[in-house]
């Protein structure tokens, strides 16, 4: 994503490379976004004696899509206590030897670069799925992970042209 500073970021893989003052504008415009595909899962399973995540992902196209699409899925895991430094500019200065970190992405159930659904196009109505079958790995805790999935148009750059169509994120709890 060609990310050279902190805190940056690419809202839907859309805005490019942003700063975090720029990041309420776009995400308060993304807020608005019809979906072009619905994310569902079905049959999820987690077995905590062998660590094995289960399940079907099933896209639809909810309009007719033209272009290769892929699917993206990360574990990330919540409740992290660990020492944050704090800056001025977010609060009061100093570091925070109990800070509880969310989202930290954890495991990669695809590549990083996603697995392809389709090459296109992919008409309206037209449901694809994904088979997980993913074990996750020793040392994440597995009553606090969320699986993260997202459905993407397969365009460069990543930052600009990978527009993501939807998503979803399944609570372990």
């Amino acid at each position: 994503f060609g990310m050279t500073l902190y805190p940056n970021g690419c809202v839907n893989r859309a805005s490019g490379n942003i700063s975090r003052g720029s990041w309420f504008s776009y995400v308060s415009s993304y807020s608005t976004y019809t979906p072009n595909v619905r994310v569902e899962l079905s049959n999820a399973t987690i077995n905590p004696t062998t660590r094995t995540i289960t399940g079907t992902i099933t896209a639809t196209a909810l309009t007719n899509l033209t272009g290769a699409y892929k699917i993206f899925a990360a574990i990330t895991e919540n409740h992290i206590i660990y020492q944050q430094t704090i800056y001025a500019s977010c609060g009061t200065a100093g570091i925070n030897y109990n800070y509880v970190h969310d989202h930290v992405v954890k495991a990669y159930i695809t590549p990083t670069t996603g697995t392809q659904l389709t090459a296109g196009p992919w008409n309206s109505g037209t449901a694809l799925t994904y088979d997980v079958n993913f074990v996750v790995p020793a040392g994440i805790e597995l009553t606090n992970i969320d699986v993260n999935y997202v459905v993407y148009l397969d365009a460069a750059p990543y930052t600009t042209g990978a527009t993501v169509q939807n998503g979803l994120k399944t609570p372990r709890s």
